[in-house]
């Protein structure tokens, strides 16, 4: 065969198919190992008259995080998984606060989520219902400390810790932290969580969160535990 001709042969060759990458697998979770872990979904942070609103509203807004925050709470307590909530409540005059600066010297001095207050009650749509579980005695950032949280979880022979709520960069990557460190597998839920700015909430997610959670949005979730 000469130059041309076996130029002409290849030339008519089919050329290979494509490279595809698969699809990774469809995040799959049993709901009696599951459960989520909803932080401060108190009108301090969620109602339009809270202290704190005006601080996240901008994130709010930005993730939708209320209206996701419901959903996914109904979806999964549907689904027979553990609904945990994790208010954080001081007594009035906040006595159990010593922080001298920060967010703790901040929730004092702002005299928030006091005991009773209209501020310190949950949110009208992330209301507990019967079966649900009160996490108490969160004082501080992390929702493992001073609560009964890793008890109640282990009680129910909890493995995946699936979070939610306020503030992404604060109590939510603290107890991410602890959650992880403790040995669950923990999920962090981007458009169920709400910082005081968009942009700290986008930077931990990016930068902070993956190295101790998975990172998923609230379909996702919704999907895994059906």
């Amino acid at each position: 065969m000469d130059a041309y001709a076996a130029a002409l042969a290849a030339s008519s060759k089919s050329p290979p198919p494509p490279q595809t990458t698969p699809s990774p697998p469809q995040l799959k979770l049993d709901p009696s190992e599951t459960a989520l872990v909803l932080i401060e979904y108190q009108n301090e942070f969620a109602a339009p008259n809270g202290k704190l609103y005006s601080a996240v509203q901008a994130c709010i807004e930005h993730t939708n995080m209320l209206h996701n925050s419901y959903n996914l709470m109904t979806s999964m307590r549907n689904a027979g998984c553990h609904i945990m909530h994790v208010p954080i409540i001081f007594d009035e005059g906040h006595a159990q606060i010593g922080a001298t600066s920060g967010i703790l010297k901040g929730i004092q001095d702002g005299k928030t989520f006091e005991r009773n207050s209209a501020g310190a009650q949950f949110y009208e749509t992330m209301q507990p219902v019967q079966g649900d579980m009160i996490v108490s005695g969160k004082l501080g950032l992390c929702g493992f400390f001073s609560t009964n949280l890793d008890f109640l979880l282990r009680q129910k022979q909890i493995k995946n810790v699936v979070l939610g709520g306020f503030l992404t960069n604060c109590c939510i990557e603290s107890t991410m932290r602890t959650a992880y460190e403790c040995g669950y597998e923990v999920y962090t839920v981007k458009d169920c969580t709400a910082a005081t700015s968009v942009e700290a909430h986008e930077m931990v997610y990016e930068h902070s969160f993956p190295m101790f959670s998975t990172v998923v949005d609230s379909e996702e979730m919704r999907k895994a535990v059906v």
